[in-house]
């Protein structure tokens, strides 16, 4: 099943990046832009910081919030790993009100081509995380088996986490 596939994957990756606790070669720049890039806090502006996106927003296929940075969770109920992930996305928030948590629930029968033709973009497991800057760029994103965005978006959280000690 994806979902427990994507868990397994998740806490192989987890488990790597707390063994070597350093980033791979060229994510040290991405998480000094991330952890830099502050911008105004979402609720001043009248937008809500972590929310579900509706059938309608997800159609339009535009998940990126004008002037901040969003990052994108594809997400199943029975994913493990998506449960764990939405839990920190409350802390993550506190820290950084100025980054846009957007989250896709998708059935927990989908599958990959299904994936593509209703979002327009390969997913091959859950989580699925894609980290857009604030002019709507991918910043990373996770592809086929490649985590790039969650590994990205965890050292990411970690280093909010130490900042704020």
């Amino acid at each position: 099943m994806a979902g427990s596939r994507g868990f397994w994957i998740g806490l192989a990756i987890l488990a790597l990046v707390w063994f070597f606790r350093q980033a791979p070669v060229g994510q040290d720049a991405r998480i000094a832009y991330l952890v830099e890039t502050v911008r105004t806090p979402l609720v001043q502006e009248g937008i809500a910081p972590e929310r579900t996106l509706t059938d309608a927003e997800v159609a339009s296929r535009n998940y990126a919030v004008s002037e901040h940075i969003t990052v994108v969770d594809f997400y199943v109920d029975t994913c493990s790993g998506c449960r764990l992930l939405a839990r920190h996305y409350k802390t993550f928030s506190r820290l950084r009100p100025d980054v846009a948590i957007r989250r896709i629930h998708m059935p927990n029968d989908w599958n990959p081509a299904w994936a593509k033709n209703r979002y327009g973009r390969e997913i091959r497991a859950t989580p699925h995380v894609l980290i857009l800057g604030p002019d709507g760029t991918v910043i990373a994103q996770d592809s086929g088996n490649r985590n790039e965005g969650f590994d990205l978006l965890y050292q990411w959280m970690n280093a909010e986490l130490e900042n704020s000690r």
